[in-house]
């Protein structure tokens, strides 16, 4: 299922959004289907193509992958330009996705700015994704500016003991600064 993803995705690279569309349309409903979507808008994603990956998004069900790839889209944006990411999580619409979406921009954005991470997490209303969301920034935080970041974990009652200890045992680990927490919705809108 893999190759065929893959080798769908590339072999469709100089069709426009509407002919790729347009052929994935034409195939059963099924895993298959949605793996090759999947492929395809992870492979605009990679290209900076972020609003053709999100229409092709569109077309799968809820799914914790879906889920991650419009979290990889928040992220990767940002990587590539914070300010015309921004400019379009202002425009979405109270959503799941626009959460999700969010959550990436700001796990990036705390790596050089962790307060305005944290107001862009306090825009998601979700409160798995906020959770995921809000223990991400921690962790980056931790690793720029660990006194900062454990006054404000000392201070915030927006994580449970747990959720904190948790950012903290991650944060003495090796290889703490590529984990991730998950980011999972609670409640779809």
């Amino acid at each position: 299922m893999e190759n065929l993803s893959w080798n769908f995705a590339y072999n469709t690279g100089g069709f426009t959004q509407q002919e790729k569309v347009s052929l994935v349309e034409k195939l059963p409903d099924g895993e298959p289907k949605q793996a090759i979507l999947r492929t395809l808008a992870d492979s605009q994603i990679r290209r900076g193509q972020y609003n053709q990956a999100m229409e092709l998004l569109n077309n799968l069900p809820d799914s914790s992958e879906r889920d991650g790839s419009v979290q990889r889209l928040g992220q990767q944006w940002a990587e590539h330009d914070s300010k015309a990411a921004a400019e379009w999580l202002k425009l979405q619409p109270d959503s799941s996705d626009r959460d999700l979406a969010v959550a990436g921009f700001a796990n990036v954005l705390a790596r050089t700015d962790p307060q305005a991470a944290l107001q862009w997490a306090d825009t998601i209303p979700d409160a798995g994704v906020k959770t995921g969301s809000l223990k991400n920034i921690a962790l980056r935080w931790l690793t720029a500016d660990s006194a900062a970041a454990e006054a404000w974990l000392t201070g915030t009652d927006a994580l449970s003991d747990s959720d904190k200890k948790d950012v903290l045992d991650t944060s003495q680990s090796s290889g703490a600064e590529r984990t991730t927490f998950g980011v999972n919705v609670s409640d779809r809108r």
